[in-house]
């Protein structure tokens, strides 16, 4: 009877914790810094230390991005104008390989690959947003192609959002292969199981990534699906074309036909800040990189990917490796994933 009790006992403990066979892999945690996604309050945690008090490109005070006071579009304008302002050491394509020994290593010592999150599994450049599918990303169209930054390497040294180590994590080369470009979507069950309509990667990893047969299309796990939205989110955010408070330029208007960088190519290489390398800004759609039809369907998955997969010790490490040790910037998103829902109104 007491060994009946005790074995009660202990069941009841691991249900407690949230232990599960096979475990791990770091839990996805709301943590500190306001996630406000796992049914907790939002909070600010860090807000000071890290979004106040800064400089701007030119070496003007900046006092607050003002993250907390503004909605919609102004809330994207300020948390891009904090992104041109504190980016000060942009990146080329052949140098972020090595890089993701600092960004991607749990505390087990071991890195850990994006979609099926394989330890030690790879270190394939895997582009969340790809450049495929939104070209000004290497600025290699007519309009940006004077300032990439090849001197005989080729794509090796193109720069600018193709070469964000935030845009970029290891993958295996299978699974990176499999992805392709395809856009990210969601898979019905019936199609998961439809080997004539979807495929799925593991290469070993405890995750799936789902891909069409014609790799147009793709839907991750939900472990990696907040990942993604932030990044995503990131990137239209620090990239696209931005002219007073408009982030979104719908196309085929006087808006977009007229769209242009956020700032001359003189304030961005100021010389107070000799890092800068020239901020030229493109057009990023939210359907470039998402395989739904309307805006406001993309808005939709993005809040709801940002909700069920809360930013993880990797993802919140990742962002103080690479605001402290290589660009300078960090993704606000993971700080405070609450942002996307008020950037999103």
């Amino acid at each position: 009877m007491k060994m009946n009790k005790l074995l009660i006992l202990v069941a009841f403990a691991a249900l407690a914790t949230g232990c599960t066979a096979g475990g791990g892999h770091h839990k996805k945690t709301s943590g500190s810094g306001g996630g406000g996604t796992s049914g907790s309050a939002p909070t600010w945690d860090n807000y000071e230390k890290y979004y106040t008090n800064k400089q701007d490109y030119a070496g003007n005070p900046v006092a607050d991005y003002n993250f907390r006071s503004s909605v919609g579009d102004t809330l994207m304008y300020n948390i891009h104008r904090y992104m041109i302002d504190q980016h000060k050491t942009y990146l080329r394509y052949g140098n972020v390989t090595s890089l993701f020994a600092k960004t991607d290593m749990k505390d087990n010592g071991k890195r850990e690959t994006f979609y099926t999150a394989k330890e030690n599994g790879g270190t394939s450049r895997e582009h969340v947003w790809c450049c495929a599918n939104s070209n000004d990303l290497w600025y290699r169209n007519s309009q940006f192609v004077e300032h990439k930054m090849d001197d005989g390497g080729g794509a090796e040294n193109y720069w600018g959002g193709g070469s964000d180590i935030y845009n970029l994590r290891p993958t295996t080369t299978a699974v990176n292969t499999d992805r392709k470009n395809a856009v990210f979507t969601t898979f019905t069950e019936e199609e998961k199981k439809d080997t004539t309509k979807v495929f799925s990667s593991t290469d070993g990893g405890p995750y799936k990534l789902y891909v069409s047969v014609d790799q147009k299309k793709c839907e991750i796990a939900d472990y990696f699906k907040g990942d993604t939205a932030r990044i995503i989110m990131y990137m239209w955010i620090h990239y696209s074309s931005i002219g007073s408070y408009d982030v979104y330029y719908p196309k085929d208007t006087t808006a977009y036909n007229n769209r242009k960088p956020v700032y001359s190519l003189e304030q961005a290489v100021d010389p107070k800040t000799p890092n800068h390398t020239p901020i030229m800004c493109g057009n990023l759609q939210l359907t470039d990189i998402l395989g739904y039809s309307s805006v406001d369907e993309c808005k939709r998955v993005l809040k709801e990917w940002n909700k069920i997969d809360p930013p993880s010790d990797l993802e919140k490490k990742r962002n103080d490796v690479v605001e402290s040790q290589i660009q300078g910037l960090r993704n606000p998103f993971v700080d405070f994933p609450q942002l996307v829902d008020r950037c999103l109104v």
